[in-house]
């Protein structure tokens, strides 16, 4: 970051606890009837067919097995979590800079140092927010 100018922004994959980033989708089989009715609209909108056809060849998901269906969805959610942690970063900050395990774990064993952002509009950190339950209120810029 000094040096070049640029942020790191770690795969969620080398950090050190695997639950540190689990992000656990939550997505539910909505009713077969929603399912038909998107459905749909994709064949609509992707093979240019009437609503009357496209909604006969959606009916076709009414024989599929609910537990296939649910099948699918979790397929789907593990694929969006394995998305989210392959593809986006994380940059991690502190607004406390004396936290002894926090220098263990993401200072390089106490050989890391400090720096201090001003939060501003101009400045890409002035519009990070705390995460996990923190308000705000004990942050110090």
């Amino acid at each position: 970051m000094l040096k070049e100018g640029k942020y790191f922004f770690a795969s969620a994959n080398s950090f050190n606890d695997p639950l540190d980033c689990s992000i656990e989708p939550i997505y539910e089989l909505p009713p077969i009837d929603k399912i038909i009715e998107y459905q749909t609209k994709v064949l609509q909108d992707n093979e240019g067919i009437s609503y009357e056809d496209a909604l006969q060849k959606s009916q076709i998901i009414r024989s599929v097995p609910k537990a296939e269906l649910e099948n699918l969805l979790q397929r789907i959610k593990d694929s969006v979590q394995q998305i989210l942690k392959d593809e986006y970063g994380i940059l991690s900050l502190s607004a406390k800079y004396d936290n002894v395990l926090m220098w263990s774990h993401y200072a390089n064993y106490h050989k890391g140092f400090c720096i201090k952002f001003n939060c501003s509009s101009v400045n890409p950190l002035g519009v990070t927010q705390p995460v996990g339950g923190n308000t705000g209120s004990d942050l110090k810029y």
